[in-house]
C-alpha cells in the first residue's frame, strides 16, 4: 500500500477511474469480492484504473492478500487519510448521515460522476462493466 498523496488526475489513463470504499467482514463487501472472480478478466482488459480507497477506521490487517484475492491485477490501494475524499463525494451525491458501502463511482476523465452505486446489487459488476465500455 502507498502511504504517498496522490492525485486522481495522476491515476487516469485515457478511460475513467472506479473509485471503491470496503467493508472489509461485512456481507455486502464479501458478495463484490467474491463475483469479482467471474469478472476479472473483463477488468483487466479495461483500460482505467480501479482505486480500492482505505477509509480511516479499516485497519490495514483487514485489507490482506485473501481478502483482494479475486481483483484485477488493474487495481491500486491508497488511505483516504482524514476520509477527506469519502466526505467530497458523499457532498457530490447528496447524502447524509453514515453512507452505506461499498460504495462504488466511476469517474470521467474530467472528474465528473458517470456512476455510483452504494450497498451491493445483484449484478452490479455486469452494470458497472457496461457503464465501462
Amino acid at each position: 500500500m502507498d502511504n504517498k498523496a496522490v492525485s486522481l488526475s495522476s491515476l487516469e489513463k485515457k478511460d475513467a477511474i472506479v473509485l471503491m470504499w470496503l467493508e472489509p467482514g461485512k456481507e455486502p463487501t464479501r458478495h463484490l469480492m467474491e463475483e469479482f472472480k467471474a469478472a476479472k478478466s473483463r477488468y483487466e482488459n479495461w483500460n482505467g484504473n480501479i482505486v480500492v480507497m482505505q477509509a480511516e477506521e479499516i485497519d490495514d490487517a483487514n485489507l490482506s492478500d485473501a481478502f483482494f484475492a479475486n481483483m484485477p491485477t488493474n487495481y491500486q490501494l491508497f488511505k483516504d487519510k482524514g476520509n477527506k475524499l469519502i466526505t467530497l463525494a458523499k457532498k457530490e451525491l447528496g447524502i447524509t448521515g453514515k453512507i452505506q458501502k461499498p460504495l462504488i463511482l466511476v469517474l470521467k476523465p474530467n472528474g465528473d460522476i458517470k456512476f455510483a452505486s452504494r450497498g451491493y446489487k445483484i449484478g452490479i459488476h455486469e452494470h458497472l462493466l457496461k457503464t465501462l465500455e
